[in-house]
């Protein structure tokens, strides 16, 4: 209910409840009036099976669910976002603006500006190590990442500092000449083909962490 970080970082108060909502979680809250654990799954299961008896035309369920599965494939849903775009609008000259506003002084202890300081320190008094993994952006024909801008190398090598002196880890594949624009498939997705050798290839650079 309360997020004390999350709310440095939006100014809010997210965890504040007004009186409908107040009411509703003294009714059906964790420790409501009207929770029955052994209901929390069945109920919502059940109304999803009412809803396809009524809503599906007499239609298999397991054909329901495999329509709504393409349905809200990620194709679907994640049109706007540059690693799923097509190949064909890759050339386009109209890019979204990722990287604008990047600090070079990302990672300072400013807990009101990021949420990455409270990860890190909950990780940190959990015995948790938090791994981040950038992924490589599809490259040009000489597998190289050419749209991206000059300031974030440097951001990201602080960020890699920042974070590994922290107790985490961070690899970044993006200039790795290994990887080249033959494994990918479409925006950053890796070619199904490919899948194999990138596993091995994923598993290389992760076996260290792991006993």
């Amino acid at each position: 209910k309360h997020e004390p970080a999350l709310d440095k970082v939006l100014g809010a108060e997210t965890g504040k409840l007004g009186v409908v909502d107040a009411i509703s979680d003294w009714l059906n809250g964790p420790a409501g009036l009207f929770t029955f654990k052994g209901w929390d799954e069945k109920v919502p299961n059940r109304m999803v099976e009412v809803a396809m008896d009524i809503g599906g035309g007499g239609r298999p369920k397991l054909l329901q669910r495999t329509v709504l599965a393409e349905r809200f494939a990620i194709e679907h849903l994640r049109g706007d976002v540059g690693a799923d775009m097509p190949v064909a609008n890759a050339g386009d000259s109209k890019r979204l603006e990722t990287y604008n506003g990047l600090s070079d002084n990302y990672g300072a202890d400013a807990e009101d500006q990021s949420l990455l300081p409270a990860m890190m320190n909950v990780a940190h008094k959990n015995g948790i190590k938090l791994i981040f993994f950038r992924v490589k952006r599809r490259p040009n024909e000489q597998g190289v990442v050419d749209d991206e801008p000059a300031e974030m190398r440097g951001y990201t090598q602080h960020l890699k500092r920042w974070i590994e002196e922290r107790g985490g880890v961070f690899f970044d594949e993006s200039y790795d000449p290994a990887i080249q624009l033959s494994d990918y498939l479409d925006g950053d997705h890796i070619r199904p083909e490919r899948m194999g050798w990138y596993q091995a290839y994923f598993w290389k650079r992760m076996a260290p962490v792991f006993p």
